[in-house]
């Protein structure tokens, strides 16, 4: 299970819900609870960060996506905050580079990164 909202840029944040009883800090819901226009994120009763605005309202840019839940997430909670950006010429970009022999470490395989 999962909370996932689309974003004004096109991006989505997604939280993989099923760890975040047992986060002792609720980071991605105290960092947000700081950022204006108010909080998209709020705590609910089973101790799962839930949404305060509307699905319609985020989508409008109710949320700046300034990632503060993932960077706070990641840092000071259990890491399981995702936010996915549409970055338009990215895969052009590296399938050229990769045709040059330049391939980014994530797509390359243990045997690959291990020889360079």
């Amino acid at each position: 299970m999962s909370l996932e909202f689309h974003l004004l840029s096109g991006g989505s944040i997604t939280i993989h819900t099923p760890e975040c009883p047992s986060c002792e800090s609720k980071a991605c819901v105290k960092v947000c609870a700081e950022q204006s226009p108010g909080p998209v994120l709020i705590l609910g009763e089973d101790g799962r960060p839930c949404l305060k605005p509307t699905l319609t309202e985020i989508k409008r840019g109710v949320c700046t996506e300034c990632l503060g839940c993932l960077l706070e997430c990641g840092i000071h909670g259990n890491n399981v905050v995702r936010f996915q950006a549409p970055l338009e010429g990215l895969e052009a970009y590296l399938a050229e580079q990769e045709a040059a022999g330049r391939i980014p470490i994530y797509r390359q395989d243990a045997k690959q990164v291990e020889s360079t």
